[in-house]
């Protein structure tokens, strides 16, 4: 139980109310390292004033091609932002796949090892990389 504990617990990412209690629900271990996860990749570096490094250049990727090394470039870039963001995990494998059933749609794979005790973790990220172009009228009728 002392092994989770040194991973972290406090309130749940995005803040959530448990209905039963009324009272701020929370969230633990490896739980919380997913959680930071997201929060790193959603966090644009520089926008946290007082933590300039914190977060990630994820989404200097927009409207981006999806070519091979674009690819490349935004998971070596995102293995760098949690390397760095991230201490209780180690192992970082990052593997970026285009979604070939909705163009625009990346899905991020993370895998890593929690530092503390050895254990595997992942998780995918969704992440759109261009706005679907709709088929409205462009005014030149």
């Amino acid at each position: 139980m002392l092994e989770k504990d040194h991973m972290g617990c406090g309130m749940k990412f995005p803040p959530e109310v448990d209905a039963s209690t009324g009272r701020i629900k929370t969230s633990s271990a490896e739980e919380k390292i997913k959680e930071s996860i997201y929060l790193i990749l959603r966090t644009y570096k520089g926008e946290r004033v007082m933590l300039p490094q914190f977060g990630s250049e994820l989404n200097n990727y927009v409207f981006s091609n999806t070519d091979s090394t674009t690819l490349n470039l935004m998971a070596n870039s995102i293995k760098k932002a949690l390397s760095k963001n991230e201490k209780r995990i180690k192992d970082i494998k990052i593997q970026v796949l285009t979604d070939a059933k909705t163009p625009g749609n990346l899905n991020i794979d993370i895998g890593y090892v929690v530092a503390q005790n050895n254990q595997t973790g992942n998780m995918v990220f969704p992440f759109y990389i261009q706005e679907e172009i709709g088929g409205g009228s462009d005014g030149d009728e």
